[in-house]
């Protein structure tokens, strides 16, 4: 195993001073450095298994522990499945079969995690899959578990005659589930609702879009929920709702008058019109932070791409250029892409994806902003970091998230089809 960074510290050295007093005083753990106290002093993990595995997103418990949700396959069968994995980087034994806990929608069916939540002692995660009758249209669900040791039976299904639905993301508010669902039949473009259930039904559905449009994510902040989609054909434009916590799920008039906004992202910075969600955050004041990748222009290539929105529903233009920043890899001139994005302590911004340092060769990519919007140098001197943890030639960074102690935690996957592992690591902050 390898592992490399573009930091002009690749090599680091401890430094050790004796001061007037005699006290021995040392330089701080750099930034943007493996974690040695975690998985062996390796800093990072790599789970290997027998078939194809891949990661979603990412929760952090108030132990530490760490939540992934994503989808495994087995002997051509493929499972929407959530690993637990402890302070020391180990999957939990305990936790299902072996750390393991894997679901399908319907029996024998092909599915894909999607989500997931901690509510107390218990973990809710999301997932899709293909109906029992066909490889056509899909169900969905949102399976409960034990947060101790996976066990658990109880799910909701979400199962619309003729209708695809695939629940892309959900938070729980009151006890109450809202679920960011696409949907469509066999004649039409995706749409988005937003559905509210309790005590896991279903008692209200509201239909955002019946445009070519998919959700990607479901927030909430403050008494109103944000839903984030994509909407268009091939040049798609980022969509957002914003809704009031009632009963009825009404527009809030106080983001951009209508409680809607639709914007071309990749038409303000380069003149182009593709780009693509991938992941959201909203922040303590309410602002709404957006990852994912635009086009580059005339470069032909995809930029990683990081917009804020104030709670108003307008771009901040005080952040980085008129509201958006965006990364292109001067070092080769590929694709670069987000992928999650997470706020620590001190309002920066730490967004993972990948980045292409040569032809169909991809490394983990890690950045760090300041909330500004420009580059924290303070990480890893650069605000970026490349890292390249095997062999394999296409690496993706795929969630990211803090520990009790702001370190970076860091997961994702390593390889393509059919053998593909998921990967942990921790970075110094």
């Amino acid at each position: 195993m390898k592992w490399f960074s573009n930091l002009l510290g690749s090599v680091i050295v401890a430094i050790g001073l004796i001061g007037c007093g005699g006290d021995i005083l040392e330089d701080t753990t750099p930034s943007g450095t493996l974690d040695e106290n975690f998985a062996n002093g390796d800093g990072y993990r790599i789970y290997n298994s027998i078939g194809h595995d891949d990661v979603k997103k990412m929760k952090i418990d108030n132990n530490d522990n760490i939540y992934l949700v994503g989808d495994r396959v087995e002997n051509t069968h493929q499972y929407a499945s959530l690993y637990k994995i402890n302070t020391s980087g180990n999957l939990v034994s305990s936790f299902g079969n072996n750390g393991i806990v894997k679901k399908q929608v319907e029996l024998n069916k092909n599915s894909w995690g999607t989500s997931l939540v901690i509510n107390g002692t218990n973990i809710f995660f999301s997932g899709a899959g293909y109906e029992l009758s066909n490889n056509t249209y899909l169900d969905s669900a949102i399976w409960k578990v034990n947060a101790n040791n996976g066990s658990g039976t109880h799910r909701l299904i979400l199962d619309m005659p003729d209708f695809s639905e695939e629940i892309n993301d959900f938070v729980i508010v009151n006890n109450n589930f809202y679920t960011a669902t696409n949907y469509k039949n066999s004649t039409s473009n995706y749409g988005v609702k937003i559905m509210r259930y309790t005590n896991m039904w279903a008692y209200r559905v509201l239909s955002l879009s019946t445009q070519n449009s998919q959700s990607k994510s479901i927030l909430y902040y403050n008494n109103k929920f944000y839903v984030l989609a994509d909407v268009g054909g091939f040049s798609k434009n980022t969509l957002i709702w914003s809704l009031n916590n009632d009963n009825s799920l009404t527009y809030n008039t106080g983001f951009n008058s209508t409680g809607k906004i639709e914007k071309d992202l990749s038409l303000i910075s380069y003149g182009t019109s593709v780009e693509r969600i991938t992941s959201s955050k909203i922040d303590n004041n309410g602002n709404i932070f957006i990852t994912g990748y635009i086009d580059g222009g005339s470069t032909n290539h995809y930029d990683l791409f990081v917009a804020k929105f104030k709670n108003n529903g307008q771009l901040d233009n005080t952040f980085a250029n008129n509201g958006i920043f965006t990364f292109n890899n001067s070092d080769f001139n590929g694709d670069d892409s987000g992928y999650d994005l997470s706020i620590d302590n001190n309002g920066k911004i730490v967004v993972v994806g990948n980045t292409n340092v040569a032809m169909n060769n991809k490394n983990i990519l890690i950045l760090r902003l300041n909330s500004d919007g420009t580059l924290d140098t303070s990480f890893n001197n650069t605000g970026i970091l490349k890292m390249d943890l095997s062999d394999s030639n296409y690496e993706y960074a795929k969630a990211v998230g803090f520990d009790s102690n702001n370190k970076i935690v860091v997961a994702g996957s390593i390889g393509g089809y059919p053998t593909r592992d998921i990967f942990i690591m921790k970075i110094n902050p």
